[in-house]
């Protein structure tokens, strides 16, 4: 300490010397004076005695030169006689810089020395008495209230003379309680952060761990050494190297500071995360000795960002992959078979049949139920190595990551398929549910993730059509059907808005007095290009798209204004039946809707019949039998049509405020040859009386079906036997030739 700051003396000295080498020189010979009282042991102080005497050192402070030097020397330096008396008293004249109040060290010291330093100065001389060695006193001075802290070194010089030098403390003093003051600061701000904090000496390898930084790890303050090993045989095997090379790519000047995530064991045998920080010092040199930093746990962000991860990647309801990571897995697939002409896979797209009608009439908590059912069956019909993802609604699709064959492909279909339609119990009660299945192969011309979902999809559709509960193998033909929907699709649009419709009619003839009683309304489409559309080639297309709301709103308005012509016409007793299909009788606000047009087209409602289908009377019952009721409020008759071909019973059908039931024309087609048709028909018609309703037979097409049905009963017939169904102007001339009586039927 005394060499460093007799070099800070020497760089001032020679500072505001400007450089003079002779008055530097002689400035040795008393800076080696004064620093006789810095020195500790007696050969160092014998040492300097022998080179400069006391006598010479007296001849030399005559000299100016020397005088303009302990005038620039920052302490106090006093020679006093063992007694007290001051011999001579230098001062220092560079108070401002070395913060010594004048009045204090000049005249008031200068006054009485010996009242200055009181008992202190007198233990200090018995001191030196005793053992002629420095003797240092700490004191201090207030003077307008400010304190200021002293240090006195005394040394005996010759027999009878004290050399007192005395230095200013007080900067250094208020210095080191800020110091105080800030280590304190730091020490609460680290506790409150929570990071354990490390300081690693890089000379001897040694390295400091906080309390904080071993309780993360589960440690108590002596259980681990101060070794960087207790550090690196906590790191995760899979993350040691990557910590190494982050601290040797620091240490190398790489990398600006060290912050690396990474897990490392703990106590009790599991894994923590952390993000470790830190900054290396150097010095002057450029040698790094030091570094040091923190270490913060952020398992539980991790765990949020794990979260957060799989949620973006997954499914909330089923926990299944979502289309994105399907994607992704489906794109690597693709690589590979780029790679390897041989490499085959193939993607299942499953869609639940009726699952709208569990939703309807369940609700969607059971709906959610049965998905998450559904879900877990498909994860234990494929493989490990295969993917099942859920895209949304009821639509769920499986990667097969390697087959032989589509035939292979084709046999866990049929696994799927039989594993779905196995009944699940949810809310006490057992729920039934098919799927339909499309599968799409990798070839060269379906490279794209893209074009094998749609691909599987188009497939996935025609399996629907065809019945539901299979599945179907893509094909270009199915591409090409995809691709005329499409175009269909963009036409009904366009059709939609320049109403190409027209309204056809088929009479219905009443088998007693072989009149003609009602006019079925039917749709057509009158395309521009491909002429005469039937509604089965568009009618399911509009009700997925929703167009058929226009299209049916359009319709009634239509068959309103032809029903008040033709009872101006006066075919008063000729009736109109008009279809609504389920998106248009399930949206709600139909009696509203109907009751408007007739309002507006001045038409009578009991010469309108409204038909719904078995399919939609019987999805959500309770809303058919308000619906309907409330349309028979309103004067109207109804007709349950394609009787036989769904899932109601005639229990069923005594709920219904209906008028009319329409056997379906599948039970009509085999009479008088399937023996089995008969007698279901024969059975209808009996059973349908006797619910004292009326009967209506569709697709009567000979002569052995008519006589069929009316030795049997039934109350009316429609078909191609007495007409097709014909535009409105034909319909009218039919009327008005036959004036409501059916001459066939007669």
């Amino acid at each position: 300490m005394a060499d460093d700051y007799h070099k800070l003396l020497k760089r001032q000295i020679r500072k505001h010397l400007n450089g003079n080498s002779e008055i530097v020189s002689k400035y040795e010979g008393f800076l080696s004076a004064v620093n006789l009282t810095y020195f500790q042991t007696d050969e160092e102080r014998e040492l300097i005695e022998r080179s400069l005497d006391i006598s010479s050192r007296e001849l030399l402070a005559k000299n100016a030169e020397i005088e303009t030097m302990i005038a620039l020397f920052p302490d106090a330096i006093i020679r006093i006689k063992r007694t007290g008396e001051i011999i001579e008293f230098h001062e220092p004249v560079i108070r401002e810089e070395f913060l010594y109040p004048e009045d204090i060290v000049g005249s008031y010291i200068q006054d009485s020395f010996g009242d200055f330093i009181g008992k202190k100065y007198k233990e200090a001389i018995d001191e030196l008495g005793k053992t002629n060695k420095l003797v240092t006193i700490e004191y201090w001075i207030e003077q307008n209230d400010k304190r200021f802290y002293f240090e006195a070194r005394l040394q005996v010089i010759g027999q009878k003379q004290i050399l007192v030098v005395i230095r200013n403390f007080t900067d250094h003093i208020r210095t080191m309680e800020a110091l105080r003051r800030s280590e304190q600061r730091y020490a609460l701000s680290a506790a409150g952060a929570n990071d354990g904090l490390w300081d690693w000496d890089l000379i001897n390898g040694s390295i400091y761990f906080s309390s904080r930084w071993k309780a993360m790890l589960g440690y108590e303050e002596t259980e681990l050494r101060n070794s960087i090993e207790e550090w690196y045989r906590r790191i995760h095997p899979h993350h040691k190297e990557r910590f190494k090379k982050a601290v040797r790519s620091h240490q190398e000047g790489s990398t600006p500071h060290l912050e690396i995530e990474y897990q490392m064991q703990h106590k009790n045998g599991s894994y923590i995360w952390v993000l470790t920080r830190g900054l290396a010092v150097s010095d002057s040199m450029g040698n790094m000795y030091r570094m040091a930093g923190s270490q913060t746990d952020i398992t539980r962000q991790k765990i949020v960002e794990e979260q957060l991860r799989h949620d973006a990647l997954h499914d909330r309801l089923t926990a299944l992959p979502n289309r994105a990571l399907f994607m992704n897995r489906l794109e690597n697939c693709i690589e590979r078979a780029k790679r390897n002409k041989d490499f085959l896979f193939a993607i299942l797209f499953i869609d639940l049949d009726r699952f709208k009608v569990v939703n309807d009439s369940l609700g969607h908590l059971i709906g959610d139920e049965l998905l998450v059912k559904v879900s877990h069956k498909l994860k234990q019909s494929i493989r490990a190595v295969d993917t099942v993802a859920r895209l949304g609604g009821d639509e769920f699709i499986v990667l097969l990551d390697g087959i032989k064959d589509a035939a292979e492909a084709s046999h866990i279909c049929e696994r799927i398929l039989k594993t779905i339609a196995e009944p699940v119990m949810i809310g006490g009660q057992d729920i039934y549910i098919t799927a339909s299945i499309g599968i799409t192969l990798n070839t060269e011309l379906r490279q794209k993730p893209e074009d094998m979902l749609r691909d599987a999809d188009t497939a996935m559709y025609r399996a629907k059509n065809e019945g539901k509960a299979h599945h179907q193998l893509f094909d270009e033909k199915m591409h090409q059907w995809a691709m005329d929907r499409l175009h269909l699709e963009t036409d009904l649009r366009r059709a939609v808005d320049k109403m190409e419709f027209e309204v056809y009619y088929q009479p219905i003839v009443d088998l007693h007095s072989n009149k003609v009683i009602r006019m079925e309304a039917l749709l057509r489409w009158q395309h521009p290009e491909r002429g005469l559309v039937y509604p089965m080639d568009f009618i399911p297309l509009a009700e997925e798209t929703g167009l058929i709301i226009p299209i049916g709103e359009w319709v009634l308005d239509k068959v309103c204004r032809q029903s008040r012509q033709w009872q101006k016409g006066g075919f008063e007793g000729v009736d109109i039946a008009v279809n609504f299909s389920a998106r248009q009788f399930e949206q709600g606000g139909l009696p509203e809707l109907i009751q408007d047009v007739i309002a507006k087209t001045g038409v009578e409602a009991f010469t309108l019949e409204i038909e719904i289908t078995e399919s939609i009377a019987m999805k959500n019952i309770e809303h058919s039998i308000r619906t309907l009721s409330e349309l028979k409020e309103l004067g109207m008759k109804i007709a349950i049509d394609d009787f036989g071909v769904g899932y109601s019973s005639f229990g069923c059908l005594k709920f219904f405020p209906i008028d009319h039931l329409k056997i379906d024309r599948t039970f009509i087609r085999d009479i008088p040859d399937n023996k089995d048709s008969k007698a279901i028909t024969r059975a209808m018609i009996s059973l349908t009386h006797a619910l004292d309703l009326h009967v209506v037979a569709e697709g009567v097409e000979t002569a052995e079906q008519l006589a069929f049905l009316k030795d049997n009963g039934c109350d009316s017939v429609q078909g191609y036997f007495f007409a097709k169904p014909m535009p409105v102007s034909e319909a009218t001339k039919f009327l008005e030739d036959f004036g409501g009586e059916s001459k066939k039927g007669g």
